[in-house]
């Protein structure tokens, strides 16, 4: 499609589970999806969320579907080369696929007419509030904090830092609550290199560790629905993601009293 082919990953991690790379295969899907709009008019409905745990098979599932939709890009475009399937390598751990999904994910963001910008993140974040709110309504006096004040010039490196800041606050809150989740590596932590299509992948990892932490909560009751700002600039976006940071550092004092709480009584 004379598009230019990415090189390297914009962020790494280390211990990834299945739930983890299902989200980066649900980020990668709803690319595929956007291309396939674009070129033939044709979307399809995302793949029903797993219920329960998150397994390999649904990772696959997921894959397929983004598989088939490509297909269908495929045929328009009069591709008719196959792609070699590579013998199976069992040495291949989750990390690894979540790794060549971030590499997928980039790649697709070139081919888009339409590249995912500032709102599609947008959208993410409002939903990790939301799944934040709820986390939060299990202790008294529950309220969402102050929006921060808007910082005019900020730039998607600035969101980047951002979303690792908010990732370091879920960490304490899974640590916390006695639960694991992947590490994210220190290298490229500047994210100066980083375009919206990777804001949306990393808030995509967001999105999914919060849904962990909800789903072994008892922290019930509906996720507000996220919806779209419109035409949005990083510094609205980065003003967003503040807010969510806000959200998470408050909880995560929360967390970590209960449990010392706990542990003197």
């Amino acid at each position: 499609m004379n598009r230019p082919v990415v090189e390297g990953v914009v962020f790494e991690v280390q211990d990834a589970a299945p739930r983890e790379v299902y989200f980066q295969a649900l980020a990668m899907f709803r690319k595929v999806n956007r291309l396939c709009f674009e070129s033939v008019r044709s979307t399809s409905s995302e793949p029903a969320p797993p219920k329960g745990e998150i397994r390999p098979y649904d990772v696959r599932l997921m894959v397929l579907a983004a598989a088939e939709r490509l297909q269908r890009v495929k045929q328009e475009f009069g591709i008719v080369e196959e792609s070699v399937r590579p013998p199976r390598d069992v040495t291949k751990r989750p990390t690894d696929v979540f790794h060549a999904l971030i590499a997928v994910n980039r790649q697709l963001n070139l081919l888009l007419d339409e590249k995912f910008a500032p709102c599609d993140v947008y959208e993410q974040i409002t939903l990790a509030m939301s799944y934040a709110s709820r986390l939060r309504s299990r202790f008294p006096g529950s309220r969402i904090p102050d929006s921060p004040p808007l910082v005019e010039g900020r730039t998607s490196a600035d969101v980047y830092r951002g979303l690792l800041a908010c990732f370091q606050q879920i960490e304490i809150i899974a640590n916390e609550s006695g639960l694991k989740i992947l590490n994210l590596s220190d290298q490229a932590a500047s994210g100066d290199e980083a375009a919206a299509s990777d804001l949306f992948d990393l808030a995509a990892l967001l999105v999914g560790e919060l849904r962990h932490l909800h789903a072994r909560s008892d922290a019930g009751g509906p996720l507000r629905e996220a919806y779209y700002p419109g035409e949005i600039s990083f510094s609205q976006l980065d003003r967003r993601v503040g807010l969510l940071h806000a959200q998470l550092q408050e909880l995560a004092q929360l967390t970590r009293a209960a449990r010392e709480q706990g542990s003197a009584e």
